[in-house]
């Protein structure tokens, strides 16, 4: 059965626990490829789990951060530089804080961004994606955007 659909560089992936060898192979350019890439699943559970397994079985990517507004665990599999604590740490997170925390503290090979409906409604998240795109950060490692589906 077919868990992974993709619709030019957006993959989604259904609620399954188990991918197939396809599902892999098709992944597998996403997570080794520069640029944005969009993966679609049903949870945030799923999309960490994915995430999880694929760094762990290309053993690739030492510097992982992520931008979430969400919890993160401590017991991931991996270990993760969390974006936004950090940048809340300036207090206000500006234009200039987002410029300063590239500068100065954002040294990741692969970044995931967790597409919460939180982060999407933060005013300053359209300034971090455009910040990303003036450093061509997005030339030099892959960004996954983890966004989420209900109907998996």
């Amino acid at each position: 059965m077919k868990n992974t659909y993709t619709t030019s560089g957006y993959y989604h992936i259904k609620d399954s626990k188990v991918f197939t060898e396809r599902d892999i192979i098709q992944l597998q350019d996403v997570f080794l490829t520069h640029g944005f890439h969009t993966i679609t699943v049903a949870s945030v559970d799923q999309g960490r789990s994915l995430i999880s397994k694929f760094i762990q079985a290309l053993n690739y990517y030492k510097h992982i951060a992520c931008l979430t507004t969400l919890v993160m665990p401590h017991d991931l599999d991996i270990n993760v530089f969390n974006v936004f604590k950090v940048l809340n740490s300036y207090g206000d997170i500006t234009n200039q804080a987002i410029f300063d925390f590239l500068l100065e503290y954002f040294y990741a090979d692969f970044l995931v961004v967790e597409m919460s409906p939180e982060l999407m409604m933060t005013p300053w998240f359209y300034n971090f994606e455009q910040q990303l795109l003036d450093f061509k950060i997005d030339t030099l490692m892959p960004i996954i955007y983890l966004s989420y589906s209900k109907t998996g």
